[in-house]
């Protein structure tokens, strides 16, 4: 955040002239950038913490290259203690959504995020306009529902390009992302699951935000079971 200039940000909310501007840069820190500039009231700002579960993140994380699913647990749990630390300290009005919960009921998560940011319903075909500030900006760069004043447009299926690099990463034979642990389940096994959730911090860390983390583990064991006796 220290690389931004504000003078940036401010002319980035008055070139969209809209209501609101939402930042994907997923950068918490910029939080403490405004903050430290008494910026942070001056600018209403909103916050969304979007979560996945402690083995989602270890999953996404090996299946980017990095074999080691404790290390990734462990940098999980770093960035979500310093998420919640944050919201707690600078205390902006905040929504938490866990992404298991978002995938079972899109409509219901999109409503209420669009209500918690804008006090009105969500409307898939309404323009909404977003920039990129402090990080992450490759996450917009190759999109193509992004027209040149950087509203995000609603694109017909026949449209969508289809990455096969994109393809390739994610699987294109993987579970439906409204089946969260079918999606990180084959690539961690019991044992692995139960010690992450006996690194320090890590069961603390998913009870505040939400998560039932041994509810969880025993899905994940039921969800194995059925796998062996399939075989």
């Amino acid at each position: 955040p220290e690389s931004v200039a504000i003078d940036a940000y401010l002319e980035v909310l008055s070139r969209f002239n809209e209501p609101f501007v939402v930042d994907g840069s997923k950068n918490v820190d910029w939080l403490w950038y405004l903050n430290a500039r008494g910026l942070l009231d001056m600018l209403p700002t909103r916050v969304i913490v979007v979560t996945r579960s402690v083995w989602a993140f270890a999953a996404s994380q090996f299946r980017a290259g990095n074999t080691n699913i404790y290390q990734s647990a462990e940098g999980w749990r770093n960035i979500y203690r310093h998420v919640l630390r944050t919201v707690s300290v600078l205390a902006p009005p905040s929504l938490l959504i866990r992404h298991e919960d978002f995938v079972s009921n899109m409509d219901k998560w999109l409503s209420r995020a669009a209500w918690f940011v804008s006090d009105r319903p969500h409307n898939i075909f309404e323009p909404k306009p977003l920039h990129c500030i402090g990080g992450n900006h490759s996450a917009y760069a190759i999109r193509e529902e992004f027209d040149k004043q950087g509203h995000l447009r609603v694109v017909p299926d026949h449209e969508r390009p289809v990455s096969m690099e994109k393809l390739s990463f994610f699987g294109a034979s993987e579970a439906p992302r409204s089946q969260p642990i079918e999606r990180w389940g084959h690539l961690i096994d019991r044992q692995q699951a139960k010690n992450i959730l006996g690194i320090p911090g890590i069961m603390d860390t998913m009870l505040d935000l939400g998560y039932d983390p041994l509810g969880m583990l025993e899905e994940h064991a039921a969800w194995l079971a059925r796998g062996r006796q399939g075989t």
